[in-house]
């Protein structure tokens, strides 16, 4: 059935799309090729001005570690940018964020976003995964804007931070970084490896040869990184490649008020709610800890929750019993919804942690330690 509401879909059929709409997608991508060419041609001409000089870089004072990917859709970058900033708190240093601020409120202003400041966060005026990052790591600076350079150097002015973590800055080249971490969707890879529109690539795959180390996100999914490896030999990129998974750790009710362990979903019936890239991975992740997936609420990544599909979720959920997780939704949908009365004591979150192999975690904390040596 589908529910009405700005631009989602409840579905109580499989997520994900079968092998003949593979087929049937490559068909209707070959009018797109020349298109598909074209973009990443420019894409590859911008790259090389900046590598050129044609273009300006700005370095700021501050060392920068840059967190992106190659592809649209969600490859987990926020959370590797939480574990980065916890990181260097552990290696003694000082760290603030600069993010775009992906679908919030107000594009055009720069906001400085701390828990030391008294005015209070509103993920629909930072973005929901920008507020993430305020709330959940107390006395973090988070800079949002369009132009990173800009928010760089007002955090330096403001904050004098010993290391900056630029968020989904792999094609943001006008800010210089000391580390430039790719991602790579470990569930997922690099899709048909086709630059946008017949693929999922930002750009050629020759960017990757920009990158100082490169992640395989995912990775619980099963996927090896032969491929990846194999990819990265053919284009003769020697840089480390670490795989990194996300594991559920917790289910918290959204009010905060009570909390399970993950392994309290087996054998559940549970239904979810989300608005992310890819809501297959949701479900997967929610399937693997033994529950059953009735159906699936979801929407357009990042989406806003408007008044009127809070009020339709909140009449879904009127039934829900408040001690069981039967309603479920992710810590990035939690932040918009964690308002709504009709929700707060029926609707469960599943808290995620990242769980990088012991050489991705030496490899950077080697690295935030040599920052503060300087």
């Amino acid at each position: 059935m589908t529910m009405e509401g700005s631009g989602g879909r409840f579905s109580n059929q499989p997520v994900g799309g079968a092998a003949s709409l593979r087929f049937l997608r490559s068909l209707l991508c070959v009018p797109l090729i020349p298109l598909s060419l074209l973009y990443g041609a420019l894409g590859s001409f911008r790259a090389g001005l900046y590598a050129r000089g044609r273009l300006a870089t700005h370095r700021l004072s501050t060392p920068v570690i840059s967190v992106g990917n190659l592809t649209v859709g969600g490859s987990g970058k926020t959370p590797i940018v939480e574990y980065l900033v916890r990181l260097a708190r552990q290696a003694g240093l000082r760290p603030a964020v600069l993010t775009r601020g992906y679908r919030r409120g107000s594009r055009s202003q720069l906001i400085r976003a701390c828990t030391d400041s008294s005015a209070p966060g509103d993920p629909r005026l930072l973005g929901d995964e920008p507020f993430m990052l305020y709330a959940r790591n107390p006395g973090l600076p988070v800079y949002i804007g369009q132009d990173r350079v800009a928010a760089g150097r007002l955090a330096e002015l403001l904050d004098a931070p010993d290391v900056m973590v630029l968020d989904d800055g792999f094609q943001h080249l006008r800010l210089a970084r000391q580390l430039n971490v790719l991602l790579i969707d470990g569930a997922h890879g690099l899709g048909n490896r086709r630059v946008l529109p017949c693929g999922p690539l930002r750009e050629p795959l020759s960017a990757m040869g920009r990158a100082d180390v490169i992640l395989l996100t995912k990775a619980e999914s099963g996927s090896d990184g032969e491929g990846v490896e194999g990819l990265l030999r053919r284009h003769r990129i020697g840089v480390p490649l670490f795989r990194v998974a996300y594991r559920p750790l917790a289910l918290k009710r959204l009010d905060g008020g009570a909390e399970l362990p993950a392994e309290a979903l087996a054998g559940r019936k549970v239904s979810l709610v989300c608005a992310i890239a890819r809501p297959a991975g949701f479900a997967a992740t929610v399937q693997g800890l033994g529950a059953e997936v009735a159906a699936v609420r979801s929407f357009r990544d990042h989406h806003p929750y408007p008044p009127e599909d809070v009020r339709a979720l909140e009449r879904l959920v009127a039934a829900a019993e408040p001690t069981v997780p039967g309603w479920l939704t992710t810590e990035k949908d939690a932040v918009k919804l964690r308002s709504a009365p009709g929700l707060a004591e029926r609707m469960w979150v599943v808290e995620m942690e990242v769980l990088p192999e012991p050489a991705a975690a030496a490899f950077f904390f080697d690295f935030l330690s040599g920052l503060k040596l300087h």
